[in-house]
């Protein structure tokens, strides 16, 4: 068994996809100056996947390592797994529509969409 047709999941993600997930919730979550109780839910999800001290040591990296979403983007462009992409898409969707996705989120996420070819 190659196990190639099970679905990834975060765990699966190598360090700078898991980075990359991070610092996406981080953006979104802060994208319209608040977290709401339902991002926050997300964000919790996501934490007990990855694990709790991972995401929370990633969360400091990412605070550091894109001071802005210019830097954040780049670093994006260059996460280059497709099932890797579309797995952190998936989860960031989810988090940006907990509570619909808000006029501040909604860039970020197009410009997603399109650098990583999410269908």
């Amino acid at each position: 068994m190659s196990g190639e047709d099970e679905p990834m999941h975060l765990i699966d993600l190598l360090a700078e996809e898991s980075l990359a997930l991070v610092a996406l919730t981080r953006a979104i979550a802060s994208a319209d100056g608040a977290i709401s109780p339902l991002e926050g839910r997300a964000i919790a999800v996501i934490a007990a996947e990855i694990g709790e001290a991972t995401y929370r040591k990633l969360f400091a990296k990412a605070a550091v390592s894109f001071p802005d979403q210019a830097a954040l983007k780049e670093f994006l462009a260059s996460i280059e797994r497709p099932e890797a992409r579309s797995l952190i898409y998936e989860s960031i969707l989810a988090l940006a529509a907990a509570d619909s996705i808000s006029v501040e989120e909604e860039p970020l996420m197009a410009w997603l969409q399109e650098t990583w070819e999410i269908q």
